[in-house]
């Protein structure tokens, strides 16, 4: 559905969403850890290299982001 709507409204992929912190779709998704939507919006040109108001990029936010793992409890995470 995101597809979608990403290629029929040719969409800003890098349009800042959350316009103090200069964060855009490719940060959010990085932190949800949302595989399909990451490898979705570096398919269409996202760009992975943009740094948020502090220069932190997608990346960054992906590893700041405690990884859970199916049938871990949120204390065995940390």
């Amino acid at each position: 559905m995101i597809e979608a709507c990403v290629i029929s409204r040719k969409a800003d992929l890098d349009i800042q969403i959350d316009g103090a912190r200069k964060c855009v779709p490719l940060m959010y998704a990085a932190a949800a850890q949302q595989s399909d939507a990451l490898e979705m919006l570096l398919e269409y040109d996202a760009d992975a290299n943009l740094g948020d108001a502090e220069g932190a990029t997608p990346l960054m936010w992906a590893c700041a982001t405690r990884v859970r793992y199916p049938g871990q409890s949120s204390k065995q995470a940390q």
